[in-house]
């Protein structure tokens, strides 16, 4: 499990703990692992605002916001990475 998939497996195990009915939802550490490679893999795709507020961050005339796709989707997939590798 890479870093940021046990961030947010963290983070949604965390948040289901806390709940009233934590009991009838069966959490655990490996569901928690799923959903968020699940939430992971569904970001893969950058909505056209992400894109853009990235290319504002950059200030670079040469660059479009569009050319920021290939490089966030490449971030998601290492993400992603170890999962493919297991298999």
């Amino acid at each position: 499990m890479t870093e940021m998939i046990e961030r947010v497996a963290k983070a949604i195990y965390l948040e289901f703990e806390n709940r009233p009915d934590y009991a009838q939802l069966q959490m655990n550490g490996v569901i928690a692992e799923e959903l968020a490679r699940a939430a992971i893999e569904a970001m893969r795709e950058p909505t056209e605002a992400m894109l853009e507020a990235a290319f504002k961050t950059h200030n670079a005339q040469h660059l479009t916001a569009a050319s920021y796709k290939k490089p966030w989707q490449a971030v998601i997939d290492k993400l992603l990475e170890d999962k493919k590798e297991k298999q």
